[in-house]
Parts: C-alpha cells; structure tokens; sequence
C-alpha cells in the first residue's frame, strides 16, 4: 500500500474516532470519584431493592445494630452512577434505583476491578425481603448475606458471585460472563449464554441452561436439570434427588449420592460411557445424554 493511501486510511479512523468522542463522550483514565450516601428507614420499612444501572460493587446484606436499617453506598463510582444515587427514592417499602444516562466509554483504565466500591444493607434481625432485583449492561456484582423470597439478577456482560444466599426463587439471567455461587438455599434457574456456572453447597433444586461453557456443581442437595450446547458437566451429589443432562458437544461427569439407588440411564452418540449398575430401589433417575463427548457416573 502506498504512503498516499496509508495517509488517507489513518485520516479516515482519526475522523472516526474524534466521531465516537463527541457522540459517545469517550474518557481516557479513571473517571470515578469518591462518594457516599446513606438512606435510613424504620424497622420493616424496606421489602423491595430494585437497582438498574451499570456498577460494579460488593453487596453485602448485614444486620443492623438496632430495630432501624439503612442502606448506604460508599466507594468509588462513575459520575453517572452518582446521579443515580441522587435520584435514587426509598417509598413504598421499596428502594428504586435506575440510571438514566449513558457511561461515557473509556480507555486506558488502570483499575481492574470495583471492590472499593461497596452498597450495603443493613436489616433489623429476622427481617426478610420480599424481592431484590438488579439489571445492568455491564456489571460486575457479589451479594452476600441475602435473605429475601426472591432474588433476580440479569446482566449481559460481567460477572455475578453470590455467597450465603437464602432466597426460595434465584434466577440469574447472563450473557457473557462467569457465576460463582457457595452456600445457597434457595431454587436456582441460570440462562447464560458463553461463561462458566460454579456453585458449591446448594440446597435446593438448579435449573441451568448455557450456550458455551462449563457447569460445576459441588454438594448438591436437590435435583439438577442441565442443558448445554458446548462445554463441560460436573455434578456430585450429597443426597438422592433426580438428575438430566443433556448436552451436543463435552463431557458429563455425575457422582450420585450414596444413598442414591435409582436408575442410572446414559447415553452417548460419539464417547465413552461409563456408569455403574442400577439398582433400580427407587424411581429416582440420573440420566445422561450427549452427542460428542463421554459420560461417567460414580457413586
């Protein structure tokens, strides 16, 4: 290519750039700026959290000192974000959050992550919440601590890690990105599309559907229904409960409880399959299929 034209080609993407800076409002470096700010409420005031905005934080549920509670935010945030928490109302027993303006797109960040930016919510003893649901674009999120009847989070790219959760109905809903999940009780329903699903200590049922990527599932006490396209499976179970895999290209490793003593019904089109001998005891069922890969099931 010849100067002329590598000339022209670099003023075309100069004119575009300066194009992106001035619809966008495209920074370079750390934008974020320090910021705190705390809602009080009396006793069983709050029943609802509903945020939908783009932030990265720790969210901790904690219980509070006295019979009041409160929520407060402290750390680091975009500028947009803290005219969010401005807007932000607390009526009704529940606290709305909504960002109404675009993040500016930056480059060059020297921070990787936002866990100096904290929210939490502190709760009179005993006290549950009714619902907590969060939406974003792009966020990265822990929740700890969590006691509620529901618990709904839905984020196209980022990163979800729940610990000490108690919440009858979870459904976390991902489009890119990884979930970590230890000490739950709770249903879970997980749709994601490339990422991986991680979770130990689980009482409950999971329902987990997942395009690409792996599935890891440690002391599992309650039925596991898996879907998946590509990718791999991983189950072990600590008590009898019903399995079904079903997948087209990865392997599916099972460990059936040892008081399991159902019927073990794998299925392979291409790989090995490898599972013990059905005992046939009870109706109880961990059934395996996939088209590409191998299947093992232990006890």
């Amino acid at each position: 290519m010849s100067t002329k034209k590598w000339l022209a080609l670099a003023v075309i993407c100069i004119g575009i750039g300066l194009l992106g800076t001035s619809i966008y409002g495209v920074q370079f470096g750390d934008d974020r700026e320090a910021y705190s700010k705390r809602w009080d409420f009396k006793n069983d005031e709050l029943q609802n959290v509903i945020m939908d905005a783009n932030f990265s934080a720790d969210i901790e549920f904690v219980v509070s000192p006295d019979s009041n509670g409160y929520i407060e935010v402290d750390g680091k945030w975009d500028p947009v974000v803290i005219q969010s928490f401005e807007q932000a109302t607390l009526s009704g027993g529940t606290f709305k959050l909504a960002q109404t303006q675009r993040e500016r797109i930056q480059f060059f960040t020297l921070y990787w992550s936002d866990r100096d930016s904290k929210i939490t919510v502190a709760l009179p003893e005993g006290h549950q919440l009714n619902e907590v649901k969060l939406d974003s674009s792009s966020s990265d999120w822990k929740l700890a601590g969590l006691h509620a009847n529901l618990l709904e989070l839905n984020n196209t790219s980022g990163s979800i890690r729940l610990e000490n959760i108690s919440a009858p109905r979870i459904d976390l809903e991902l489009t890119s990105g990884d979930i970590k999940a230890s000490t739950i009780d709770g249903d879970m329903t997980v749709n994601q599309s490339s990422g991986s699903f991680t979770a130990d200590q689980l009482e409950g049922n999971v329902n987990s559907k997942i395009t690409s990527g792996d599935v890891e599932i440690t002391q599992l006490n309650g039925a596991a229904n898996i879907r998946f396209t590509s990718g791999s499976v991983h189950i072990e179970q600590t008590h009898s409960a019903p399995v079904d895999v079903s997948g087209q290209s990865g392997d599916v490793f099972i460990q059936a409880a040892p008081d399991f003593e159902g019927i073990y019904d794998a299925r392979a089109t291409s790989g090995d399959v490898n599972v013990p001998e059905s005992t046939m005891n009870s109706k109880e069922v961990i059934k395996a299929r996939t088209t590409s890969g191998s299947i093992r099931i232990t006890k």
